[in-house]
């Protein structure tokens, strides 16, 4: 009897903890929609959405602040290796569409250009760059004419993502790019993750450009590749200051 006693309080102290760190993740991120883990969902409902956890270390001069989904907070987990998933939530085929990234500018200067990916690792045919704003003039001839590369069209004009400011990415007008994907090895309706990979941005100064995995590079005639790298821990801004409002 005192061993069935024992067991039924075990069960109560393990409800009680799932509960609880429910309660804390909810106040974390406000209105995120836990339906529990990979485990105990049904895989053809439950979906995800990851980050490129590089884009967390502390110099990136951008970072994606907020995930929505059909307007509802998304906690995004982390691409990679290994790949870490940090909610799971229900939604329809449309899911995709309904999705919405919020990026901050968290540099002392004005991005001219941003490079974004939206991968599909079950199926990376479906992946879009998704390229806002212009090259700027002082980076575009001495990088790209030198790797004998076109210049990358993007809105065709300056993003001008000022420091401090926010830029909201939706993929409600990219999904029929998407879907037009060749050669896939599954339907579109049956994707359950989506990673938002941020690959470079351009700035005003001095044509200062980040790359992720890579960092800062000004450009430089003198260079094979047409941009001299800066050291590693170059921030163009006040790093503390960054930190701060992170």
């Amino acid at each position: 009897m005192i061993r069935v006693f024992q067991c039924l309080n075990a069960a109560i102290l393990c409800l009680f903890a799932v509960v609880l760190g429910a309660e804390l993740m909810t106040q974390v991120w406000p209105g995120a929609r836990l339906v529990g883990s990979a485990q105990s969902q049904d895989v053809g409902a439950a979906k995800t959405v990851l980050t490129d956890a590089n884009h967390h270390e502390v110099y990136a001069p951008i970072r994606v602040i907020k995930v929505t989904e059909n307007g509802q907070p998304i906690i995004p987990g982390w691409a990679g290796n290994p790949e870490v998933v940090r909610q799971y939530f229900t939604a329809g085929e449309d899911w995709i569409s309904n999705l919405s990234f919020v990026v901050k500018n968290r540099s002392a200067s004005t991005i001219e250009y941003l490079s974004v990916g939206i991968v599909f690792p079950e199926d990376q045919h479906y992946d879009q760059d998704l390229r806002f704003g212009q090259i700027p003039a002082l980076a575009a001839p001495v990088y790209f004419n030198r790797m004998r590369q076109h210049v990358p069209k993007g809105t065709g004009f300056p993003l001008n993502f000022r420091p401090g400011q926010e830029m909201t990415i939706s993929l409600a007008g990219y999904v029929d790019a998407i879907k037009l994907a060749k050669n896939t090895a599954r339907p579109f309706s049956s994707l359950r993750k989506c990673a938002v990979l941020l690959i470079s941005a351009y700035f005003t100064d001095q044509g200062l450009k980040w790359e992720n995995h890579v960092g800062y590079m000004l450009p430089d005639s003198s260079s094979p590749e047409g941009y001299k790298r800066l050291p590693g821990e170059y921030f163009p801004g006040d790093l503390s200051q960054a930190e701060a409002s992170d």
